[in-house]
């Protein structure tokens, strides 16, 4: 792309993020959003509200990535920004003042984002340890330890975060490869949906569900589409760059889903609940059961 398609996208995505955040404070979703004030008759707009401005801004700064290199210099600026970034949300997590919470911890997506999948030469290690972490976050969840919801949200959100970030990224830049282009970003995108699938059933919120049937189902369709078409489209011949991304960046994330996926469906239907389904448990003194007394008969109750 010439700079003066770039500058021109630029203006335009800017001009449509700008809209959505305008359209968003004078209808007031902008407010509803960061003081999270979500109910029946208002959470429908305020969601879409909240997907157009994510949308909006993610294409926006996926197409400034596109002519942004990572150098250890950026990535040196970026972690000190992350540690910036913390300082407003500790106060907001104790007082509860909701927007010192949202807006620092969406940035935070986002720089992690950056440094997992745009490092050229370590984002295959820092892949792994993403799913590392993802992995004690789930046995610290069922273990019911302290910031294990916080370790699972941060670890599936920023995985969640590069990857449609990733996805916009190869619609922009990758245009000579059309298969890679059509297939790397759909994959990126089945990626986000199992990431937040995911997500919503360990934390245990609503729409967990939908989201695991929106991610499943395609999912494995396109498993066995890629593997049907992906030897005649020519993998050997692609750069260097595109066949790390497809090798390392999406298989190693799908694998890890297929993985999980099978795990859980192959478990015995007991042990699933024990893991997957919320703990509601009502735990007394001594471990004893409440239970109510019957009276006798002749008796009237209370007596």
């Amino acid at each position: 792309m010439d700079d003066k398609r770039y500058k021109k996208r630029i203006r335009i995505y800017s001009v449509i993020a700008g809209i959505t955040v305008l359209t968003s404070i004078l209808t007031g979703s902008l407010r509803d959003i960061l003081f999270a004030r979500l109910t029946d008759d208002t959470g429908w707009v305020i969601a879409l509200s909240a997907g157009l401005n994510f949308l909006a801004f993610m294409i926006l700064f996926s197409l400034m990535l596109t002519r942004i290199e990572l150098t250890p210099k950026l990535e040196k600026k970026i972690w000190l920004s992350l540690l910036i970034l913390l300082v407003p949300i500790i106060p907001g997590a104790i007082f509860e003042i909701i927007p010192l919470v949202i807006v620092p911890a969406i940035l935070i997506f986002l720089f992690l984002s950056i440094l997992v999948f745009f490092s050229p030469e370590r984002s295959t290690r820092r892949i792994f340890i993403l799913l590392l972490f993802m992995v004690v976050g789930f046995f610290m969840k069922r273990q019911h330890w302290p910031l294990a919801g916080i370790l699972i949200t941060l670890t599936l959100g920023v995985l969640a975060f590069g990857s449609i970030i990733h996805g916009i990224h190869i619609l922009q830049k990758h245009k000579e490869n059309l298969y890679f282009r059509i297939i790397g970003s759909l994959c990126f995108l089945l990626i986000a949906l199992q990431s937040l699938a995911t997500l919503f059933k360990f934390q245990h919120w609503p729409g967990a569900g939908v989201f695991i049937v929106m991610a499943a189902v395609p999912t494995l369709v396109m498993t066995l589409l890629v593997l049907i078409t992906l030897p005649g489209s020519g993998f050997i011949n692609w750069k260097k760059e595109q066949q790390l991304i497809l090798t390392r960046k999406i298989l190693i994330p799908w694998i890890f889903f297929l993985l999980f996926m099978g795990i859980k469906t192959l478990l015995p239907i007991p042990v699933q609940q024990r893991i997957f389904e919320a703990d509601v448990t009502i735990t007394t003194p001594f471990n004893m059961t409440p239970y109510d007394v019957k009276p006798k008969e002749g008796m009237e109750e209370g007596e």
